[in-house]
């Protein structure tokens, strides 16, 4: 394995190898390369070592614009390929759903518990739109994160003015509860995912002056996450979703990919 470091950017293993270090301070570089070699393991070995690395990066939230924003083509090839797998993952999700049948509940319970009779239905048409919430609100965690080290550094989050006061509160009795209650897995490492959508909404806008190059206003990015939150509260106590709060979620996340995908090519030119 080591023959092929000459192919991969020394810079960019660098980078893996810091931030795998942010969780496992006692991570060898040889348990990098096993990190490498899984990637193109997942591409059928169809890729280079140099290219794996790169897919690495990426989706560790590594900003691989800055070491290779000399390499057009290489960049290209990046982005395309991280495309396509999006697309063949999201192509199989949408095969699975198809075949999962409906949960079949006696016709004697229905009657007895008086059960809506399309409760089944219902229950597989949720579970549809519950991966677009997931994934707003995930991408906005980690913009959220990866804007503000950028400016303020790993640290961010304790540094004054950044957080509120009461935010701040809220997410330590949060992960505190979690740690009291040990039989429950526990988030992601950082602050940010024990926030919710309101939350989110408020430490951007208070921060706009670094995120004004990423959405078109503070009151566009704030209702768009006050509407979502409505409809995660109606998810999360299993109650059915109407029909426009579908379009509206998916409208969003189709909004703030085209945002993100503006600033990106913004930055790669």
């Amino acid at each position: 394995m080591e023959k092929n470091l000459p192919r991969i950017d020394p810079r960019i293993f660098q980078e893996i190898w810091s931030k795998a270090k942010q969780t496992n301070p006692q991570i060898t570089q040889t348990a990098i390369y096993k990190r490498i070699e899984a990637v193109r393991k997942r591409y059928r070995k169809s890729i280079s070592a140099r290219m794996a690395a790169n897919v690495l990066a990426a989706e560790m939230g590594i900003d691989i614009h800055k070491f290779l924003k000399s390499n057009e083509t290489e960049l290209r090839d990046l982005r395309d390929l991280i495309t396509q797998r999006q697309v063949s993952a999201d192509a199989k999700i949408e095969r699975k759903q198809e075949k999962e049948p409906l949960i079949i509940i006696n016709k004697k319970i229905v009657e007895t518990f008086c059960l809506p009779r399309n409760l089944s239905a219902e229950s597989k048409r949720m579970a549809e739109i519950y991966p677009h919430v997931y994934v707003i609100e995930n991408l906005v965690r980690y913009v959220v994160v990866d804007v503000l080290k950028r400016k303020y550094g790993e640290n961010w989050w304790i540094q004054p003015n950044i957080v509120s006061k009461k935010i701040a509160e809220k997410v330590e009795e949060r992960r505190k509860k979690e740690g009291r209650n040990r039989w429950h897995s526990e988030r992601g490492g950082h602050e940010i995912f024990y926030t919710d959508f309101g939350d989110l909404s408020s430490i951007i806008s208070r921060n706009w002056e670094e995120f004004k190059s990423l959405f078109p206003n503070p009151q566009w990015i704030q209702a768009k996450l006050e509407d979502t939150e409505l409809s995660r509260n109606i998810i999360a106590h299993n109650n059915p979703l109407p029909t426009r709060e579908f379009d509206r979620i998916e409208l969003f996340l189709d909004d703030l990919r085209k945002q993100l995908n503006i600033y990106t090519e913004k930055q790669l030119s």
